[in-house]
Order: C-alpha cells, then sequence, then structure tokens
C-alpha cells in the first residue's frame, strides 16, 4: 500500500479483521496520499479501488445504486467470476437499480453464500448506507432478514476461513440494528493537520479547476480544521468560477456557516478579537487566565482542560471567553442548549456530533453559557426523564480523556455553581468573579465611554 495516511478500514483488514462497521461524519469525504501530490479521492471508491488493486473482487450494494461490481470490465478472470455470481444467483441483478424486497433478501443471501466460500480471488462485499437496509427502529421483514444475514457473514466460521470481508458502510450506528453493532467498528474523523496540509496544497497546483488565495498553505489548512475536504474544495471551486481569489475572512465566514449548519446548530462559533487590555476591573481573573493561557499556547501539561468562571451577572464572564481565547490563539465555539431535546438518544447523538466536530475544531475553547442550566446536579437531572443524566455522563466521560489537555479546554460560566453536579465540579478549576469594587469601577466607566467591553 503506497499511502502515508493511516486508513482505518485499510489497517482493520491488514490486521485480520473480516467483518467491518464504518462510521464517521466524514465517511464520504474526499482523501488524499500524502506523497502524492496531484490526486484526490473520494473516500469509498478510494477504498474500492485498493481492495480491487489488493486482488480482490469487489462487490457493492446500495439501496440507491443496487448491485454493482468495481471495475468489472477490468477483471482479468471475468468467466470465473461470472460464474461465482451465476452459482450465487446474484449475476441477473448486476448493474440494475430497481429491485424488490425480495430481490434485496436474494442479494444478501448470495453475498453470504459467497462469503462462506473460498475462491482464487478473495471478495469483498461493501453494503453502503446500511441504515436504509437494516434499521433499528420498526425494522421491516426485508430489513431484519438482512440484519441477520450480515450478522451471519460477520460470525461464520467458514467466512472466517475464506479471507473474505465484509464492509459496512453506517455513517453513524444509532439507527441500525443491534445485530450489527457486534462488527468491528471502525470510524472516520476530520482530516489531520497533514492531510489539510496535503490538500492544500494539491489544489494550489490546480489552478484550472481551483481558484487561487494571497494566504500561504500553512495558514489556509490551519483555519481550514473543521471543515471538510469537500467543503474547502467547494469554496475554491466557486471562486474559480467568479474568477475571485479564496480569502482568509470568507473561509473564516465559510467555516462560520458550515459548522453551525452540520452540528444542526448545536454549536456556535463565536470572534476572538477581544484582549484583556479591553476589559476593566476584575484584575485578579485576567491575571489567572493569563497565566493558564500561557500554559495553552506552550502545550504545558498543567494545561486546564476545563474551567468554571463563576459569578453573579454582569461581572464579565463570557467578555473573559472572547479574550482567553484571543490569548491562547485558540478557536472559540459556543455549545448550545439546543443540543438538548426530549429523547435521550438524540441528545446524545446531538452531543456526539458537537463533539467531535469540537475536536476537528483544536485547539479550542469550548464555551458553555449558564453551565448549571444545562448541567445541573444528578438529582435535578433524573426530573427530565434521563435526558441530563445521560448528557452529564457523555461529557464527563470526554472530559476525561487526557490526550485533549493542551488542544481542547472547556470554559464554562455559572451564575449559581451551587447547582452544579458535585463530581463535575471536581473537574474545573473554579475561576470566581466578584462585584467590581469602587477602585474596578472608577476605571471601568471610562472603558464604557470609549465603547470598550466591561
Amino acid at each position: 500500500m503506497s499511502n502515508n495516511i493511516s486508513d482505518p478500514i485499510l489497517n482493520a483488514i491488514q490486521c485480520q479483521y473480516n467483518a467491518i462497521l464504518v462510521t464517521g461524519s466524514n465517511l464520504f469525504d474526499l482523501q488524499v496520499e500524502v506523497g502524492n501530490s496531484t490526486d484526490l479521492f473520494y473516500r469509498p471508491l478510494y477504498i474500492a479501488e485498493k481492495l480491487f488493486e489488493m486482488g480482490y473482487h469487489v462487490l457493492r450494494y446500495s439501496r440507491s445504486a443496487g448491485f454493482s461490481v468495481h471495475k468489472y470490465s477490468q477483471v482479468k478472470d471475468k468467466s470465473s467470476l461470472d460464474t461465482i455470481l451465476k452459482n450465487s444467483g446474484i449475476f441477473q441483478h448486476l448493474g440494475s437499480n430497481s429491485i424488490s424486497p425480495t430481490e434485496v433478501i436474494e442479494i444478501f443471501r448470495a453475498f453470504k453464500k459467497i462469503a462462506s466460500a473460498k475462491h482464487q480471488n478473495p471478495f469483498v462485499i461493501i453494503v453502503d448506507y446500511v441504515p436504509h437496509l437494516a434499521s433499528q427502529q420498526s425494522p421491516t421483514i426485508e430489513e431484519r432478514i438482512v440484519a441477520e444475514t450480515l450478522n451471519d457473514i460477520a460470525s461464520l466460521p467458514a467466512v472466517k476461513k475464506s479471507a473474505n470481508i465484509l464492509v459496512v458502510y453506517a455513517h453513524e450506528d444509532g439507527n441500525i440494528s443491534s445485530l450489527l453493532k457486534g462488527l468491528y467498528k471502525v470510524s472516520y474523523g476530520y482530516p489531520t493537520s497533514d492531510e489539510y496540509e496535503q490538500f492544500i496544497n494539491i489544489i494550489s497546483n490546480r489552478p484550472n479547476e481551483f481558484g487561487a488565495t494571497d494566504a500561504d498553505i500553512m495558514t489556509i489548512a490551519k483555519l481550514s480544521r473543521g471543515l471538510t475536504l469537500s467543503q474547502i474544495a467547494n469554496l475554491f471551486i466557486e471562486a474559480k468560477s467568479k474568477d475571485k481569489k479564496v480569502t482568509i475572512s470568507q473561509i473564516n465566514e465559510e467555516k462560520r456557516r458550515l459548522i453551525e449548519q452540520v452540528s444542526e446548530n448545536t454549536l456556535k462559533v463565536l470572534p476572538t478579537d477581544i484582549t484583556f487590555d479591553d476589559i476593566a476591573g476584575i484584575d485578579v481573573p485576567k491575571r489567572i487566565f493569563l497565566d493558564f493561557a500561557e500554559k495553552l499556547k506552550n502545550q504545558d501539561s498543567a494545561s486546564p482542560k476545563a474551567i468554571l468562571a463563576a459569578g453573579p451577572p454582569g461581572t464579565g464572564k463570557s467578555a473573559l471567553a472572547s479574550a482567553f481565547a484571543n490569548a491562547c490563539g485558540f478557536n472559540l465555539v459556543e455549545l448550545s442548549d439546543q443540543i438538548k431535546s426530549m429523547w435521550v438518544g438524540e441528545s446524545e447523538s446531538r452531543l456526539n456530533l458537537a463533539l467531535s466536530l469540537i475536536e476537528a475544531l483544536a485547539p479550542v475553547v469550548l464555551f458553555i453559557d449558564e453551565f448549571d442550566q444545562a448541567f445541573s446536579s444528578r438529582s435535578q437531572a433524573n426530573l427530565d426523564g434521563g435526558v441530563s443524566s445521560h448528557y452529564l455522563k457523555t461529557l464527563m466521560k470526554w472530559l476525561g480523556d487526557d490526550s485533549k489537555r493542551g488542544k481542547i479546554v472547556i470554559y464554562a460560566c455559572s451564575n449559581t455553581p451551587q447547582l452544579l453536579d458535585p463530581a463535575m465540579i471536581n473537574r474545573f478549576i473554579t475561576v470566581p468573579l466578584l462585584e467590581a469594587t469602587p477602585i474596578e469601577l472608577a476605571h471601568i466607566f471610562p472603558k464604557i465611554e470609549k465603547g470598550s467591553l466591561v
């Protein structure tokens, strides 16, 4: 394999996993190869192509496209492949996307037959958008049979001995049959820094397809954190069509719009144009936050992971968040209260989506206003049917990952910290903010007159 970027599906196959459930927000994104300066790939086709190059027959099925064989016209021993497909009863469905529920069952039973036998060239069976074929909620007879058949392919000893592979694309596994959740799970996250840089380098060398920019590759790659490669490509393609250059402000605006859209308005990108000099008073808290910012900039092992600014309204808690992110050189995003809903599963799904986006935006300050309202004590959390309790557990588990230290810091505000769960407060460094003293007020009024923030 020539790619230097680690691919989770190909790595799982190399580690002898024969049944793989693939999830992730960027499952259907573009893909790049470090060291290849010109080529871009659509990820599912990239995987199919790599497996084809490795000698597998690649069979694919999706509800919309039907049954196909990857690069069927280029298969070397096509007669042997056709014989296998005919013997399994699947050949007549090749290239058809008008397939009845009965025929879908026939196709998946044929997949099981093919996967259970050893062949001169092993097979990879790729199932796209499996929630459309084997959902968890009110499944049809067809969906139950598909789920049971895929589970058989994943668990039968004959399949494991045959060297055949099952790859199931699910995007996210919240609404797939429980029978499929035992498959080996891999996930695609947002691009790494190397992938962003490689991608920007590729499109900058293809002026006939993509617009230009005055910013350097490193700057664009850094600003692009939190966007998919497809979203970046579309921005540069649009600029090309309008004969304009892509500006830094355009990237920031597109990033704000897309993050809010993709996160279903659970995240909001906030400005970081305020400095500590713009904030009058609260000198002690400002010194504390400056110290925190210095540690975060230097990736100090003593960097805080979670800070709670506690104090009455009007003491500068929200303004400090922007100044703090500015001093760190971090992105600043706010976690919206829209993330909560009446359904436990939906709230968890929204929170997991938001957290994956936050990780993609790193280095980032996550701002949570009125923290005590979103994450009340455990006794209060149970009053809404368990939504807040599950919400709380998910965030606490996420906070426990020490690998996020120095990359992600939570900045929470609370007017009434006594309402918070004690176990949650223990994970935060609490910085109290008090009402302004007469001396501080004397400094605040001139700031107000000049239009600076308090």
